[in-house]
Protein backbone atom coordinates (compact mmCIF):
# COMPACT_ATOMS: atom_id res chain seq x y z
CA UNK A 1 0.00 0.00 0.00
CA UNK A 2 1.11 3.62 -0.17
CA UNK A 3 3.99 4.01 2.29
CA UNK A 4 2.55 7.29 3.55
CA UNK A 5 -0.46 5.62 5.16
CA UNK A 6 1.48 2.84 6.93
CA UNK A 7 2.76 4.73 10.00
CA UNK A 8 -0.74 5.94 10.86
CA UNK A 9 -2.17 2.44 10.46
CA UNK A 10 0.61 1.06 12.66
CA UNK A 11 -0.58 3.32 15.49
CA UNK A 12 -3.73 1.22 15.74
CA UNK A 13 -3.05 -2.17 14.16
CA UNK A 14 -0.32 -4.71 13.53
CA UNK A 15 1.05 -3.85 10.07
CA UNK A 16 3.24 -6.33 8.19
CA UNK A 17 5.19 -5.67 4.99
CA UNK A 18 6.38 -8.62 2.91
CA UNK A 19 9.40 -7.53 0.85
CA UNK A 20 9.19 -9.53 -2.37
CA UNK A 21 11.90 -7.86 -4.46
CA UNK A 22 14.83 -7.39 -2.10
CA UNK A 23 15.62 -3.88 -3.32
CA UNK A 24 16.62 -1.30 -0.70
CA UNK A 25 16.20 -3.86 2.07
CA UNK A 26 18.29 -1.85 4.53
CA UNK A 27 16.30 1.35 3.98
CA UNK A 28 12.98 -0.49 4.17
CA UNK A 29 13.98 -2.28 7.36
CA UNK A 30 15.02 1.01 8.97
CA UNK A 31 11.75 2.64 7.88
CA UNK A 32 9.73 -0.19 9.39
CA UNK A 33 11.67 -0.08 12.65
CA UNK A 34 11.16 3.69 12.97
CA UNK A 35 7.40 3.36 12.39
CA UNK A 36 6.63 0.22 14.42
CA UNK A 37 5.94 -1.83 11.28
CA UNK A 38 6.73 -5.54 11.05
CA UNK A 39 8.74 -6.66 8.03
CA UNK A 40 9.38 -10.05 6.45
CA UNK A 41 12.54 -9.53 4.44
CA UNK A 42 13.29 -12.87 2.78
CA UNK A 43 11.90 -15.38 0.26
CA UNK A 44 11.95 -12.90 -2.64
CA UNK A 45 10.17 -13.45 -5.94
CA UNK A 46 7.31 -15.50 -4.54
CA UNK A 47 3.77 -15.54 -5.95
CA UNK A 48 0.81 -13.62 -4.54
CA UNK A 49 -0.72 -16.57 -2.73
CA UNK A 50 2.49 -17.85 -1.15
CA UNK A 51 3.46 -14.36 0.02
CA UNK A 52 0.16 -13.91 1.82
CA UNK A 53 0.37 -17.39 3.32
CA UNK A 54 3.83 -16.49 4.64
CA UNK A 55 2.41 -13.33 6.20
CA UNK A 56 -0.43 -15.33 7.77
CA UNK A 57 2.03 -17.72 9.38
CA UNK A 58 4.10 -14.79 10.63
CA UNK A 59 1.01 -13.26 12.27
CA UNK A 60 0.14 -16.57 13.90
CA UNK A 61 3.62 -17.46 15.13
CA UNK A 62 5.03 -14.02 15.99
CA UNK A 63 2.04 -11.76 16.68
CA UNK A 64 -0.21 -14.29 18.44
CA UNK A 65 -3.06 -13.84 15.98
CA UNK A 66 -6.13 -15.83 17.09
CA UNK A 67 -8.93 -17.32 15.01
CA UNK A 68 -11.23 -14.43 15.98
CA UNK A 69 -8.83 -11.72 14.77
CA UNK A 70 -9.11 -10.13 11.33
CA UNK A 71 -6.43 -10.95 8.76
CA UNK A 72 -6.57 -8.18 6.15
CA UNK A 73 -4.67 -8.33 2.85
CA UNK A 74 -3.91 -5.01 1.18
CA UNK A 75 -2.03 -4.53 -2.09
CA UNK A 76 0.96 -2.13 -2.19
CA UNK A 77 -0.99 0.16 -4.53
CA UNK A 78 -3.98 0.58 -2.18
CA UNK A 79 -4.31 3.62 0.11
CA UNK A 80 -6.47 2.95 3.15
CA UNK A 81 -7.06 4.90 6.38
CA UNK A 82 -7.40 3.67 9.98
CA UNK A 83 -11.01 4.87 9.92
CA UNK A 84 -11.77 2.43 7.08
CA UNK A 85 -10.35 -0.48 9.04
CA UNK A 86 -12.21 0.57 12.20
CA UNK A 87 -15.50 0.67 10.28
CA UNK A 88 -14.78 -2.79 8.92
CA UNK A 89 -13.98 -4.14 12.39
CA UNK A 90 -17.30 -2.81 13.67
CA UNK A 91 -19.23 -4.50 10.88
CA UNK A 92 -17.44 -7.81 11.45
CA UNK A 93 -18.35 -7.54 15.14
CA UNK A 94 -22.02 -6.83 14.51
CA UNK A 95 -22.80 -8.98 11.46
CA UNK A 96 -22.48 -12.58 10.34
CA UNK A 97 -19.68 -12.32 7.81
CA UNK A 98 -16.58 -14.42 7.19
CA UNK A 99 -14.76 -12.64 4.35
CA UNK A 100 -15.29 -9.08 3.14
CA UNK A 101 -14.05 -6.29 0.92
CA UNK A 102 -14.68 -2.56 0.56
CA UNK A 103 -15.25 -0.15 -2.34
CA UNK A 104 -12.07 0.68 -4.24
CA UNK A 105 -11.73 3.82 -6.35
CA UNK A 106 -9.12 4.83 -8.91
CA UNK A 107 -9.09 8.52 -7.95
CA UNK A 108 -8.79 10.56 -4.77
CA UNK A 109 -12.23 12.11 -5.28
CA UNK A 110 -13.87 8.67 -5.15
CA UNK A 111 -15.66 9.10 -8.48
CA UNK A 112 -14.06 6.36 -10.64
CA UNK A 113 -14.87 2.91 -9.33
CA UNK A 114 -12.44 0.01 -9.58
CA UNK A 115 -14.93 -2.79 -10.07
CA UNK A 116 -13.24 -5.46 -7.98
CA UNK A 117 -16.41 -7.30 -6.91
CA UNK A 118 -17.59 -9.76 -9.54
CA UNK A 119 -19.63 -12.80 -10.45
CA UNK A 120 -17.91 -16.14 -11.02
CA UNK A 121 -16.07 -15.91 -14.34
CA UNK A 122 -16.81 -18.00 -17.40
CA UNK A 123 -14.39 -18.53 -20.29
CA UNK A 124 -16.00 -15.59 -22.11
CA UNK A 125 -15.69 -13.41 -19.00
CA UNK A 126 -11.97 -14.18 -18.75
CA UNK A 127 -11.42 -13.23 -22.40
CA UNK A 128 -13.38 -9.99 -21.90
CA UNK A 129 -11.31 -9.19 -18.82
CA UNK A 130 -8.04 -9.65 -20.69
CA UNK A 131 -9.33 -7.30 -23.40
CA UNK A 132 -10.36 -4.74 -20.79
CA UNK A 133 -14.07 -4.88 -21.63
CA UNK A 134 -15.36 -7.03 -18.79
CA UNK A 135 -18.85 -6.31 -17.46
CA UNK A 136 -18.83 -9.21 -15.01
CA UNK A 137 -19.02 -7.04 -11.91
CA UNK A 138 -21.73 -6.53 -9.30
CA UNK A 139 -22.81 -3.60 -7.15
CA UNK A 140 -24.71 -5.81 -4.71
CA UNK A 141 -23.68 -5.37 -1.07
CA UNK A 142 -25.11 -8.68 0.09
CA UNK A 143 -23.63 -12.15 -0.38
CA UNK A 144 -21.26 -11.95 -3.38
CA UNK A 145 -19.33 -14.47 -5.49
CA UNK A 146 -15.77 -13.12 -5.30
CA UNK A 147 -13.68 -10.00 -5.06
CA UNK A 148 -10.14 -9.04 -6.00
CA UNK A 149 -7.16 -9.75 -3.76
CA UNK A 150 -6.26 -6.06 -3.73
CA UNK A 151 -8.25 -5.82 -0.47
CA UNK A 152 -9.60 -8.85 1.36
CA UNK A 153 -10.52 -9.17 5.03
CA UNK A 154 -10.76 -12.66 6.55
CA UNK A 155 -11.66 -13.91 9.95
CA UNK A 156 -8.35 -15.55 10.76
CA UNK A 157 -9.92 -18.91 11.54
CA UNK A 158 -11.68 -18.93 8.16
CA UNK A 159 -8.39 -18.31 6.33
CA UNK A 160 -6.86 -21.20 8.27
CA UNK A 161 -9.76 -23.54 7.51
CA UNK A 162 -9.37 -22.82 3.78
CA UNK A 163 -5.64 -23.54 3.92
CA UNK A 164 -5.01 -19.99 2.75
CA UNK A 165 -4.39 -19.28 -0.93
CA UNK A 166 -3.64 -22.07 -3.39
CA UNK A 167 0.04 -21.57 -4.20
CA UNK A 168 -0.38 -23.32 -7.56
CA UNK A 169 -1.49 -19.87 -8.77
CA UNK A 170 1.57 -17.63 -9.06
CA UNK A 171 -0.48 -14.53 -9.80
CA UNK A 172 -4.11 -13.89 -10.82
CA UNK A 173 -7.22 -15.96 -10.04
CA UNK A 174 -6.02 -17.06 -6.60
CA UNK A 175 -8.57 -14.58 -5.24
CA UNK A 176 -11.32 -16.13 -7.38
CA UNK A 177 -10.24 -19.58 -6.23
CA UNK A 178 -10.22 -18.88 -2.49
CA UNK A 179 -13.61 -17.17 -2.68
CA UNK A 180 -15.00 -20.11 -4.66
CA UNK A 181 -13.68 -22.60 -2.09
CA UNK A 182 -15.09 -20.45 0.72
CA UNK A 183 -18.55 -20.40 -0.88
CA UNK A 184 -18.37 -24.16 -1.37
CA UNK A 185 -17.87 -24.47 2.40
CA UNK A 186 -20.82 -22.21 3.09
CA UNK A 187 -18.88 -19.15 4.25
CA UNK A 188 -20.43 -15.72 3.79
CA UNK A 189 -18.72 -13.09 1.63
CA UNK A 190 -19.77 -9.46 1.92
CA UNK A 191 -19.08 -6.26 0.00
CA UNK A 192 -19.31 -2.97 1.93
CA UNK A 193 -19.68 -0.15 -0.64
CA UNK A 194 -19.82 2.62 1.96
CA UNK A 195 -16.25 1.97 3.13
CA UNK A 196 -13.86 3.46 0.58
CA UNK A 197 -10.17 3.28 -0.33
CA UNK A 198 -8.02 4.24 -3.32
CA UNK A 199 -6.54 1.61 -5.65
CA UNK A 200 -3.84 2.82 -8.04
CA UNK A 201 -4.08 -0.26 -10.24
CA UNK A 202 -1.85 -0.82 -13.28
CA UNK A 203 -3.58 -3.86 -14.90
CA UNK A 204 -0.38 -5.27 -16.40
CA UNK A 205 -2.25 -8.44 -17.37
CA UNK A 206 -3.82 -6.65 -20.37
CA UNK A 207 -0.55 -6.28 -22.27
CA UNK A 208 -0.83 -9.09 -24.81
CA UNK A 209 1.86 -11.79 -24.52
CA UNK A 210 3.48 -10.07 -21.55
CA UNK A 211 4.61 -12.04 -18.50
CA UNK A 212 1.51 -10.92 -16.60
CA UNK A 213 -0.75 -11.83 -19.52
CA UNK A 214 0.68 -15.36 -19.61
CA UNK A 215 0.27 -15.74 -15.84
CA UNK A 216 -3.36 -14.64 -16.16
CA UNK A 217 -4.12 -17.11 -18.95
CA UNK A 218 -2.53 -20.03 -17.06
CA UNK A 219 -4.39 -19.12 -13.88
CA UNK A 220 -7.70 -18.76 -15.71
CA UNK A 221 -7.34 -22.21 -17.25
CA UNK A 222 -6.50 -23.72 -13.87
CA UNK A 223 -9.51 -22.12 -12.19
CA UNK A 224 -11.94 -23.18 -14.91
CA UNK A 225 -10.62 -26.75 -14.69
CA UNK A 226 -10.84 -26.73 -10.88
CA UNK A 227 -14.61 -26.17 -11.09
CA UNK A 228 -14.98 -29.55 -12.80
CA UNK A 229 -11.91 -31.47 -11.64
CA UNK A 230 -10.89 -31.81 -8.00
CA UNK A 231 -7.42 -30.25 -8.32
CA UNK A 232 -5.33 -30.41 -5.11
CA UNK A 233 -4.62 -27.18 -3.23
CA UNK A 234 -0.95 -26.43 -2.55
CA UNK A 235 -0.32 -24.43 0.62
CA UNK A 236 2.18 -24.07 3.46
CA UNK A 237 -0.79 -23.57 5.80
CA UNK A 238 -2.01 -26.85 7.26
Amino acid sequence: MSMKCLPELANYFNVIIKNNVGNDSVKLTEYCKENNINIIDDDYGMGFGLNNNIVYQYCTHHLNMTENDLFILVNPDVVVTPECIKQLLTLFSNETVDIATIALYKDENYTIRDFAVRRYPTLLAFVSSLLGISKNYTKCADDVDWFAGSFMAFRSGIYQSLGGFDENYFMYCEDVDICYRAKQKGYKLRFYPDIKAIHKAQHNNRKILSKHFNWHVKSAVRFLLSKYINLPVKSIIK
